[in-house]
């Protein structure tokens, strides 16, 4: 008889690495009281933490960011339950809109499910961490039909080393709206260099539905925000982001088109001086057909700031006629700085209309020629170039008010030039 040697298994073979789950976040989350609406989206955001850990050196969502600095972020040891009311999510209900807290048993089913369906796919790590560790979890409705005239503002504040706070808000059918979205992490009492903000917000837009909405960043303190934006059948959505950069910031966007005929327009604008940080991740999935989106990303490096756009689109199999651009673009005025620009397509349909492109350079030598030939002085004509350089980014906002902010805020990080 001939003896079968056991076999041991292939070495090629490895295994999926250990979710890296620190102690102070396992605590906190186990602390939190048990509240049924809450609890479901709760422990489906953690789940989804739970499945992945904090980022590793080799998570693609992490490219151009220090894998180091964003897990001492999400690592510090989150506020007790009983944070103070300055915290987290600040709004003044208006007519129109209706006001939940999954704390109470009040917010209708609908909402706590779409919410939490929201949270079982949630694929950043940040904003998992932000709606299960969040002590309070607010839910907005617009009714259905609805249209504000006048802009509605969100403010997002923390008070101490960190702050997470998670919000949803449900446009329904028919509804319009301008919303304008600030942060604020700041400086906890008798502490150094701000505080730390994990802030996740999601934007579900029934049919035909329509959301003109802009976002500014703080410009202190550290920040991760993840705004994920869903849109039904003929939905459409025109987004502004600008931002001057700090210590620490990373916006993550995603935008699902889950129904024929939606829009989405994204576009940014950013001026990162001085020794400041601005990391963007956006991500746009096309999952119907005759979708169209578009995505324009600026930012001007000075200093020895430090500017990343990481965008991605995805057309899935059934998505055909999809129309797609998206263009990331870095203008250089210093030797110091860093621009980093990672654009993708990934396209499983036949019949799209799908393009991409991203530039990272200086002043272009011959417009700079042609505004010196007509009299300018290069201080002038290097002004004039880099003011028409962000326009084009922020000129399409319908939020008026907020988008000259904004343009006076970026010129006059230009003017620093630190």
């Amino acid at each position: 008889m001939t003896a079968v040697a056991e076999t041991s298994p292939p070495q090629f073979m490895r295994k999926a690495p250990v979710p890296e789950i620190p102690e102070t976040l396992l605590s906190a989350f186990e602390s939190i009281p048990e509240l049924p609406a809450a609890s479901a989206v709760r422990s489906a955001a953690w789940k989804s933490f739970f499945d992945r850990g904090l980022p590793r050196t080799n998570d693609e969502d992490y490219s151009f960011t220090s894998i180091s600095e964003i897990k001492s972020l999400l690592s510090r040891n989150p506020q007790s339950s009983d944070l103070d009311s300055q915290s987290g999510f600040q709004f003044q209900t208006v007519t129109g809109i209706e006001a939940f807290s999954l704390n109470s048993s009040s917010t209708p089913e609908a909402l706590v499910s779409a919410w939490k369906n929201a949270a079982v796919e949630e694929q950043d790590v940040a904003s998992s961490l932000a709606m299960a560790l969040s002590p309070q979890l607010n839910a907005l409705r617009l009714k259905a039909g609805t249209h504000l005239e006048q802009p509605f503002p969100i403010v997002c504040k923390s008070n101490g080393e960190r702050t997470d706070a998670a919000l949803f808000f449900r446009f329904e059918a028919g509804s319009s709206a301008k919303v304008t979205f600030d942060s604020a992490p700041l400086a906890p009492v008798g502490g150094m260099g701000g505080g730390y903000l994990n802030a996740s917000a999601v934007f579900r837009l029934g049919a035909n539905a329509e959301l003109d909405f802009a976002q500014i960043d703080p410009a202190e303190g550290a920040q991760t925000l993840k705004l994920h934006f869903i849109l039904e059948k003929g939905a459409k959505l025109r987004f502004l982001s600008s931002s001057t950069g700090s210590r620490f910031q990373r916006l993550a966007v995603e935008v699902d088109l889950l129904d024929p005929d939606a829009e989405v327009d994204l576009r940014g604008a950013a001026v990162i001086g001085g020794s400041n940080r601005c990391h963007r991740h956006i991500l746009i999935h096309h999952h119907a057909p005759d979708c169209v989106s578009r995505q324009l990303f600026k930012a001007v490096v000075l200093g020895s700031g430090r500017s990343s756009v990481d965008g991605t689109v995805i057309v899935d199999r059934g998505a055909q006629h999809t129309d797609a651009k998206q263009l990331l673009r870095h203008l250089m005025l210093s030797k110091e700085g860093r621009a980093d620009s990672k654009p993708r397509l990934f396209i499983h349909a036949d019949d799209v209309k799908c393009g991409h492109g991203a530039t990272v350079g200086k002043m272009d030598a011959d417009q700079l020629f042609y505004l010196r030939s007509r009299g300018l002085d290069m201080e002038s004509a290097n002004s004039l170039l880099t003011h028409a350089f962000l326009g084009e980014a922020l000129d399409a906002s319908a939020l008026t008010d907020f988008r000259e902010a904004a343009r006076i805020r970026l010129l006059t990080a230009l003017e620093q030039k630190s």
